[in-house]
């Protein structure tokens, strides 16, 4: 209606030059007022922007769908006559993705935003650019041709002013893009530009994802399917000088020739082809096949996805290479990156593959998370919010951060924020005890004189925790087969701690006076060495493929082979496996974990030995019975049905003075150490007293030759060692 107005609002009046569509919601109620003599159009719930309620007076209501299709006239039309028969232009349009947050429900469109243009495309509207890509206006545009796209805020303001077209001007935050690297500010612009029609191939690549291993597995159906159905085309092609020519050239008539490889490119040049990048391929004239006029290479160079999304048969020189084998190396086995790849390079891979060869791009891919800086956000150098990983590497060692790593949900696509402490933790934790097992296995086998026999595979042992610690071997071997072979870091690390945990805490705990210098059973002494050497060999091959310096270290040292990594993955002994075995030495883990605990709470000293032990449930073997005996530190372990873990506590005079003299021996073990005596140096050693019963016990497991009285403990080293 002529004398009506549309109130549109804008925080972008440069691009008012333009304006050949307004949008409403079709499902908004829109109203018509009058106020101080002039009529505007608005959505209803927007009606605040005129103030107060009784300067105005609506007139009319009515739905959105009633302003679509009605013509309006713009504020500038220098480019009316460019618009096509073809085309609509000033005209109002429907769109959805307005609201009534904020404005006045009513949308200016142009081609500058990408809902705009969408919307532009669906309702055949006029396309019309008037700023060039270093941000001008071009120079043809009326009154503001030649200005900065930013600075003409100010000038299309004046303008529209002047003739009484704007409502209301004023300032309001809102977010704006920017150069992610520089931070300069970004307008949004369409161009033509090349893609590869991904709705074509939707169906196929959900069929050839159904052959895919996805580790987490809820990545599958989940988050890249969903990606994949919603995708868009992928835009190939880039306005840019560096990167791979798009090998298209075009006549005048528009036929397009594709030639296949440079050869061909040759033949249809007539001229030989030393370069295919800018400036040099922009010279080269071909003959179009179907009309023979000479054809121009269009000018964009390929998006550089395409050549990440190529690798796997770009390295192999594919389709030149004479005598390949494309199902020799593809599908890969095997791919990982983090989640962002999701709708990037898995993506981008599995187009590729599938729209050539019709099949999955891989066979396996595991997806990680981020690591997030110290505050929770991104990593980044200006933030200064992560720890230097150099100096983590030089101080803790690549292996310490490969099982930070492995060991964290980020290996199973969960985000985490990196943290220096539990990387720390990795060498006081795993990383140490593991060495230290392997220590306390040289020192000793070094002072024996001890090598491996040349059977030592085939291994056989009678003592129970020597068979104990061979079937967790073999289970943990298993396990960690399963873990690597599917892709299962976490667990990898899981199993490494579980076995760990029994290796240390429990074999070699109670091994300890099997293979010491006072040591006498030399049959159980080779044994514990044979069994030793066996779980350590074995355990760090497995170990290798996580932590892969530190087993090279050992595994070389141990077997005077060239290296773990060039050794076969071990099989699991499943002959070894002894699941009676393991599940009764449980047991007597938890039986002695519950005596330990009232001990604690009785306040009775471990190396105060006790009279007996009852316990119920299951009953025991004796050998398993005899080493819950020395753990706990009594004298008998007695089975009661139904009995509860029980400790005799009653301490007779004997029992008395043999808990002083583990006490003795325990204070001159450590003066040993403090003296750094060897550990199969003796000694003689001054004390005030000691139970004289147990004088050859303490003078045999402190390797002490003489024993004296004196004032106070004196260890001395004993003279020709």
């Amino acid at each position: 209606e002529k004398g009506t107005y549309i109130l549109a609002w804008s925080t972008t009046p440069w691009n008012k030059i333009v304006t050949p569509a307004l949008a409403v919601n079709p499902e908004l109620m829109y109203i018509k007022v009058e106020q101080d003599g002039e009529k505007y159009i608005l959505a209803k719930p927007t009606i605040k922007v005129l103030g107060e309620k009784n300067s105005y007076k609506i007139i009319e209501e009515f739905q959105g769908s009633t302003l679509v299709g009605k013509k309006y006239i713009p504020h500038y039309d220098y480019y009316k006559s460019k618009i096509t028969k073809d085309e609509k232009a000033f005209v109002v349009i429907p769109g959805d993705f307005v609201t009534a947050d904020e404005g006045t429900g009513v949308v200016t469109i142009a081609v500058y935003g990408e809902e705009d243009l969408k919307a532009m495309q669906e309702n055949n509207i006029h396309i019309e650019m008037h700023v060039d890509e270093e941000g001008t206006i071009k120079p043809d545009v009326p009154l503001f041709g030649g200005m900065y796209y930013l600075k003409a805020n100010k000038a299309v303001n004046e303008d529209l002013a002047k003739r009484n077209l704007i409502y209301k001007d004023e300032e309001q935050l809102h977010n704006v893009p920017l150069c992610w690297r520089c931070h300069t500010r970004l307008y949004y612009a369409p161009q033509n530009a090349w893609y590869v029609n991904v709705q074509k191939l939707k169906d196929k690549l959900k069929a050839t994802n159904e052959n895919v291993n996805w580790v987490p597995a809820h990545f599958k159906y989940g988050r890249y399917l969903k990606s994949l159905e919603n995708a868009p085309d992928w835009c190939i092609s880039r306005s840019r000088y560096w990167g791979s020519p798009i090998p298209v050239w075009e006549c005048e008539e528009g036929h397009r020739t594709v030639p296949g490889s440079i050869k061909e490119l040759e033949e249809l040049s007539n001229q030989k082809i030393t370069d295919l990048h800018k400036p040099g391929i922009d010279e080269v004239i071909v003959k179009c096949k179907e009309c023979g006029k000479d054809a121009k290479r269009t000018p964009e160079v390929l998006d550089s996805w395409i050549e990440a999304g190529s690798a796997p048969y770009a390295e192999r020189h594919f389709p030149f290479e004479k005598g390949l084998d494309v199902n020799k190396f593809f599908p890969p086995d095997f791919i990982t990156e983090y989640t962002g790849q999701i709708r990037a390079w898995f993506f981008i891979l599995h187009i590729i593959g599938t729209a050539l060869f019709a099949t999955e791009a891989f066979k396996n891919v595991l997806v990680t998370g981020v690591i997030q800086g110290t505050d929770g956000r991104k990593m980044s150098k200006n933030y200064h919010n992560y720890p230097d990983p150099k100096e983590l590497l030089q101080k803790y060692g690549g292996d310490a951060l490969r099982l930070y790593l492995m060991g964290s949900p980020v290996i199973n696509g969960e985000d985490i924020i990196i943290s220096e402490e539990q990387y720390r933790n990795q060498v006081r934790g795993l990383l140490l005890i593991y060495w230290n097992v392997y220590n306390f296995f040289i020192t000793n086998a070094n002072i024996d004189n001890w090598s491996p026999s040349t059977d030592n595979r085939q291994l056989t042992t009678v003592n129970v925790l020597d068979r104990w610690i061979l079937s967790r071997l073999a289970v943990n071997v298993t396990q960690m087969s399963y873990a690597y072979e599917n892709f299962l870091p976490m667990d990898v690390v899981v199993h490494m701690q579980e076995f760990m945990n029994d290796l240390s805490l429990w074999y070699i705990r109670r091994t300890r006076d099997r293979v010491g210098p006072a040591a006498k059973d030399q049959s159980d002494k080779e044994s514990a060495h044979q069994t030793m050497y066996k779980v350590l060999t074995t355990f760090t091959q497995v170990l290798s493929p996580l932590i892969p310096f530190i087993t090279e270290e050992i595994y070389t040292n141990l077997t005077d082979e060239i290296s773990v990594h060039l050794t076969n993955f071990p099989k699991p002994n499943n002959g070894a496996v002894d699941e009676n075995l393991e599940k009764q030495m449980m047991l007597a883990q938890e039986i002695v974990s519950t005596a330990h605990a009232i001990r604690k709470e009785k306040n009775l000293k471990v190396r105060q030995p006790l009279a007996s032990l009852t316990y119920g449930g299951e009953k025991l073997d004796e050998e398993i019975e005899k080493i819950i005996a020395d753990e706990v530190n009594v004298k008998a372990v007695q089975f009661k049905k139904g009995a509860k873990v029980t400790l005799d506590e009653k301490i007779t005079p004997q029992l008395k003075a043999e808990g002083e003299a583990r006490d003795i021996i325990r204070q001159i073990q450590q003066a040993r150490k403090e003296a750094n005596c060897k550990l199969d140096e003796k000694i003689e050693v001054q004390l005030p007293q000691w139970p004289k019963e147990y004088e050859e016990k303490i003078k045999a497991e402190t390797l002490t030759a003489k024993l004296t009285k004196g004032d106070s403990l004196e260890v001395k080293r004993k003279s020709g060692n």
